[in-house]
């Protein structure tokens, strides 16, 4: 069965929903960290260019670390096959520990992801392919398995099949993204600092932008907690409104409304 590789028309179209959809997760993400309900979101093209700018950061520091760690994998394609995926699974954790910049609370949880990887991708083939002689053999065995005709059975070999080696790297490198882009948006809620105050010493805070639609809250300047209570306001033409840009955050939902 021939694979069905993508042309640019599809890829460029497909890239455009991407950006609206990593959008609108960036989105949710923000708003989930203050319960705002996710009907309330309204996607156009300057929210898009304010959440790629956003994440642009991130995924450039990413980048950067991939493209080095690239460099110095193995010259052996088998071991290097295991290595990205080891990599790609260990991804999520390795990025809440960059944002959220709490090393202490996710070691564990990533040391024994590494470790149950390691298990899998390494000590396992020893002992299933007893017959290979060198420990190099075991694992070029273990990866052959993955080309075989039954791994086209599975969902992920299904989807390699039909998209093509390059529309299943696409589709494998969206799928994660969309979950570190949903991560990014709710760790920008709950890391940002300057806010919009109504007012000058106003205890309302405008949380969220859609276009003329201004989504507050009230919030307690000492305590930086805001009340699980909505404002929602309307820009309206030729009338003045003060709006003071105050380093109020970081901002986080008080404790009762939490439960």
């Amino acid at each position: 069965m021939n694979s069905f590789q993508l042309s640019e028309g599809i890829i460029i179209a497909i890239a455009s929903v991407a950006a609206y959809t990593l959008t609108f997760l960036y989105e949710v993400g923000f708003l989930s960290a203050f319960e705002i309900p996710i009907n309330l979101i309204r996607i156009n093209l300057d929210t898009v260019l304010i959440a790629i700018s956003s994440i642009f950061g991130f995924m450039l520091i990413i980048f950067a670390i991939a493209n080095f760690l690239v460099m110095l994998l193995p010259e052996s394609k088998f071991i290097q096959t295991k290595i990205i995926r080891i990599s790609i699974i260990l991804l999520p954790f390795l990025w809440k520990i960059f944002v959220y910049k709490q090393l202490g609370k996710y070691l564990i949880h990533l040391i024994i992801a590494i470790a149950i990887m390691v298990f899998l991708e390494f000590i396992v083939p020893i002992f299933q392919f007893r017959k290979k002689e060198s420990y190099s053999e075991k694992l070029v065995a273990d990866e052959m398995v993955e080309y075989e005709p039954r791994s086209r059975s599975t969902l992920l070999g299904r989807i390699r099949v039909v998209l093509g080696p390059f529309g299943y790297v696409f589709f494998i490198a969206l799928f994660i993204t969309a979950g570190l882009v949903y991560e990014a948006g709710r760790v920008k809620a709950l890391t940002k600092e300057y806010f919009l105050v109504l007012g000058e010493s106003s205890n309302i805070v405008v949380l969220r932008t859609y276009n003329d639609l201004l989504i507050c809250a009230p919030f307690n300047r000492k305590t930086k907690e805001i009340e699980q209570k909505l404002i929602f306001k309307k820009i309206v033409d030729n009338t003045d409104v003060i709006y003071v840009r105050e380093k109020v955050g970081p901002l986080r939902l008080i404790e009762s409304a939490k439960k």
